[in-house]
C-alpha cells in the first residue's frame, strides 16, 4: 500500500487554518493515490496547545473540525491528531489519533504516555489513554502510537511491543517531537531499535515549523525491522512525502534524504523559527536589530535575511567614542553583502548627556560598569521606539556563553521580542559562522570573526577583560548547564577550582536576568526557557560533599 506522510506546519489554536490545510493534503494524497495518509499530533490544534486547551470553545472547534475532516475520507484513509474528550470524566481530555475512513471514525487512540520532562507537561493537559491493540488498516493489522508511546523504556506501561504481541505488522506514529542538536539521529535509533525488538516495521510522521522557542525539524521516516532506514523526508521543510508498504515483509529502500551538516542544520532550525514567529504572529512588519559590527548580531542579521528576506530586515548601528571604525566598516560591509538597510544613529550625544546629568547629580561620580551599561540602554530604547514606530519585530543577539554568566544588559542589549543565537554557545556561533555562513562566499567580514570580542563601552575594551575567554568558558559552561554537573565533577575535568567556582557563581546569580529574557529559540537539550526552570532565589551550594561543620 502506498503511505503519505504529511509533514506539516500547523498554527496553535488555528483551527480553520489548520483544517484548510488538512484538506488540502488530502486532497494532493488522493490525487497520488494514496491509500493511507498521517498527519501529525496534534495536527487540528496544533502542538503544544498548553492552556489554550481550557479556552471555552477550543475542544469543540477541533471535534467540529474532525466532523467536515472525515467527510473527506472516503476512498482513502486518514490518521490525524486532534483533542478527544474523556468520555467519563468532565473537563479532562485525550491526546489522540483518529482514524477516519468511509466519512467515519473507524477508531479513536488515546496517547498512554504523557511525557513531563524538559519543554513538556502533558499531564497537565491530559489523561493517560488505555491500550487498544492492533486496528485493521488496508488490510493491514497496525499498531497505532503518538509520539512519547514509541520512547517506552523509562516508563512501566509498555506500548509497542504489547502491539506487536497482538498481531501488529507495522507500527504507524504520529509525532510532534521537538528539535534539538542530535535529536534527529536519537528519535531514528529510538525507532530502530523498537523496530528491532517488535520485529515489525515503523512509519513515523512528524510535525515540521516554529512555535514559540521550539522548533519541530519533521525528519519523517520508516524504518525496517532489522534497523535500517528505508526512507526519510528532508528536515525543515513541509510536504507530501510517499512510502511504498509491503502488506507484510520489509519496506524497500526508498527516497532517503541525507543528513544535514551539524552546522547547516542548527541555522536552518533558527531560520525556520524566526520565520514562523515572525509569519503566524501577523503584527509585524519588519525586523529590526541592533547591529555592533560583532560576531553576534552579524549572525542573528544573517539568520534573519534568510527567515524572512532582506528586504524586511533593518540594523541600526548606534556608535558612541568608544565604537571602532572596524565596527562599522564591519557593520556596512555585511549589509551590503545581504542587501539589508543599515541605518547609522550615533548615540555619543545622548549618552554624553546622561553623563553630564549623572555626575550632576553624583558628585565624584566615576566611570564603571554602570556608565557602560547606560550605553546599551539608550541603544535599547532607540530599538524600541523603531519597533514601536514602525511595527518592527525587535530581535535581541545575546549568545548562551553569555546570557549564562550574566554578560549581559537588562533592558539594553536584551530588548525585543525574539533571541535568535541564545541557545548557542559563543564558540558554536563561530563555527557556524566559518563552517555554513561563510563556506562559500565571505557574507560576514572576514575581520568581523577574527577580531578579539569587546561590547565597546569603555576605551580599549576586551570581553575577555570582564569573563574567561569563550573557549574555556564554554566547555565549563556546558556540563555544568547541558548535564546540570556538579562544581566538584567539573572540576574533576581538569579545569582550576577557582576558576569553576567563579563560573559557577556567575550563572548562579544571573538567573534573575534569565528569568526576564525574550523568547529563545531553543536548539540543545536544556535551553534558556520553559524546559529550565530553576528558582531565581537559589541558596544551593553546587558541589557534591555538603560539608556541614
Amino acid at each position: 500500500m502506498k503511505l503519505g506522510l504529511a509533514q506539516i506546519d500547523p498554527k496553535v489554536g488555528d483551527i480553520k487554518g489548520n483544517t484548510r490545510k488538512i484538506l488540502d493534503y488530502i486532497e494532493k494524497a488522493k490525487a497520488s493515490k494514496v491509500d493511507v495518509l498521517l498527519f501529525p499530533e496534534q495536527a487540528i490544534a496544533g502542538y503544544p496547545v498548553l492552556d489554550l486547551l481550557f479556552v471555552s470553545g477550543l475542544v469543540e472547534q477541533n471535534l467540529q473540525a474532525l466532523e467536515l475532516i472525515k467527510e473527506e475520507a472516503s476512498g482513502i484513509t486518514v490518521i490525524v491528531g486532534f483533542i478527544d474528550k474523556h468520555e467519563s470524566l468532565p473537563g479532562k481530555y485525550y491526546n489522540a489519533a483518529a482514524i477516519l475512513e468511509g466519512k467515519r471514525v473507524a477508531k479513536a487512540i488515546h496517547k498512554q504516555l504523557l511525557p513531563t520532562y524538559d519543554v513538556f507537561d502533558e499531564s497537565r493537559f491530559f489523561c493517560p489513554g488505555e491500550s487498544t491493540g492492533p486496528v485493521a488498516i488496508n488490510g493491514i493489522q497496525a499498531g497505532v502510537v503518538i509520539c512519547e508511546d514509541l520512547w517506552d523504556e523509562d516508563y512501566e506501561t509498555k506500548v509497542v511491543a504489547p502491539l506487536a504481541k497482538q498481531g501488529a505488522r507495522l507500527i504507524l506514529s504520529i509525532n510532534a517531537s521537538p528539535y534539538y542538536k542530535g535529536k534527529i539521529e536519537l528519535r531514528e535509533r529510538v525507532a530502530r531499535e523498537k523496530a528491532r525488538e517488535s520485529g515489525v516495521p515503523i512509519v513515523y510522521v512528524n510535525m515540521v515549523g516554529g512555535q514559540d522557542e521550539i522548533t519541530f525539524d519533521g525528519s519523517s521516516f520508516a524504518v525496517n525491522p532489522d534497523g535500517s532506514v528505508a526512507f526519510r523526508a528532508p528536515p525543515f521543510e513541509e510536504g507530501l512525502f510517499e512510502v511504498e508498504v509491503p502488506v507484510g515483509g520489509a519496506i524497500p529502500s526508498q527516497s532517503v534524504a541525507p543528513a544535514l551538516p551539524r552546522s547547516e542544520e542548527v541555522f536552518k532550525a533558527l531560520a525556520l523559527n524566526l520565520r514562523d514567529y515572525f509569519e503566524k504572529v501577523g503584527a509585524f512588519k519588519k525586523i529590526v536589530i541592533g547591529l555592533s559590527g560583532g560576531v553576534d548580531s552579524s549572525f542573528t542579521t544573517v539568520v534573519a535575511a534568510r527567515a524572512i528576506g532582506a528586504d524586511k530586515v533593518t540594523c541600526l548601528y548606534m556608535p558612541t567614542r568608544f565604537n571602532s571604525d572596524r565596527s562599522y566598516e564591519g557593520a556596512k560591509k555585511l549589509c551590503e553583502n545581504l542587501g539589508v538597510e543599515l541605518v547609522v544613529f550615533p548615540i555619543e550625544k545622548i549618552f554624553s548627556q546622561f553623563e553630564s546629568d549623572l555626575s550632576e547629580a553624583i558628585p565624584g561620580n566615576t566611570f564603571d560598569i554602570a556608565d557602560e551599561n547606560v550605553q546599551a540602554r539608550v541603544r535599547g530604547i532607540i530599538l524600541m521606539y523603531y519597533s514601536n514606530k514602525f511595527g518592527y519585530l525587535l530581535v535581541s543577539t545575546g549568545n548562551k556563553s553569555e546570557l549564562a554568566v550574566g554578560f549581559c544588559t537588562l533592558y539594553g542589549d536584551t530588548c525585543g521580542g525574539k533571541n535568535v543565537p541564545g541557545d548557542l554557545f559563543k564558540t558554536e556561533l563561530y563555527k557556524i559562522c566559518k563552517e555554513y555562513i561563510n563556506k562559500d562566499e565571505e557574507v560576514i567580514p572576514k575581520h568581523v570573526l577574527e577580531r578579539p570580542p569587546s561590547p565597546e563601552l569603555r576605551e580599549n575594551q576586551k570581553t575577555a577583560d570582564s569573563i574567561p575567554p569563550y573557549a574555556l568558558l564554554d566547555r565549563i559552561i556546558e556540563p555544568m548547564i547541558e548535564e546540570q554537573g556538579s562544581i566538584d565533577e567539573i572540576i574533576a575535568m581538569g579545569f582550576d577550582e577557582n576558576l569553576v567556582r567563579r563560573v559557577a557563581r556567575l550563572v548562579k546569580v544571573a538567573e534573575f536576568k534569565r528569568a526576564q529574557l525574550v523568547q529563545t529559540i531553543k536548539v540543545t537539550r536544556k535551553g534558556f526557557g520553559i524546559g529550565r526552570r530553576m528558582p531565581v532565589v537559589n541558596g544551593f551550594d553546587y558541589t557534591e560533599t555538603l560539608g556541614l561543620k
